[in-house]
């Protein structure tokens, strides 16, 4: 048994210890502690359908910077992931939806010249 899962099993039995004593503060501290270490993740959903829901609701919660600071982070994570085109496609459609008119004519000249 390694030393990881050996602290395991003692969490565990300290953990069903207290439930068995005192089941309210075995409860609230199992609850603070996954909060705790969990705050600021989104929870993943199950159903593919929910994903776009959950970023919008995340999106919607967010300030400027942690917008710009999840955008960062989501452009560099895809730059070491595969992308379909379709998604390439869809995220470039949204960036240039977004443009000034100025600015879509100086991305097509861009893009005309690569």
């Amino acid at each position: 048994m390694t030393q990881q899962q050996q602290r395991a099993e003692l969490l565990w039995h300290g953990l069903n210890d207290c439930r068995n004593s005192d089941p309210d503060t075995a409860i609230a501290t199992v609850t603070h502690w996954l909060e705790y270490h969990g705050a600021g993740y989104p929870d993943v959903p199950l159903m593919i359908e929910r994903v776009r829901d959950d970023a919008r609701f995340w999106a919607a919660s967010a300030s400027q910077a942690e917008l710009e600071a999840y955008l960062s982070a989501a452009i560099m994570e895809l730059d070491v992931s595969p992308l379909t085109e379709r998604a390439a496609k869809r995220l470039t459609a949204l960036g240039f939806k977004n443009m000034t008119a100025g600015d879509r004519e100086k991305f097509k000249r861009w893009v005309d010249s690569q």
